[in-house]
């Protein structure tokens, strides 16, 4: 899962993290989400490298 901000700051804000957690309980209906990535102009949060998805 990906998404973009339109600001400078790439960090995830409440409601990206609250979304990414609704998602990953969907690993019920055998979704899988393996990553939620933010892209901000040439940066980037990935939820994964910062320990987010467990």
């Amino acid at each position: 899962m990906a998404h973009n901000h339109p600001v400078a700051g790439c960090g995830p804000a409440r409601e990206d993290i609250r979304l990414t957690k609704k998602l990953m309980e969907g690993g019920r209906l055998d979704i899988i989400v393996q990553d939620h990535i933010i892209i901000a102009g040439e940066n980037y949060y990935s939820f994964a490298d910062n320990g987010q998805m467990s």
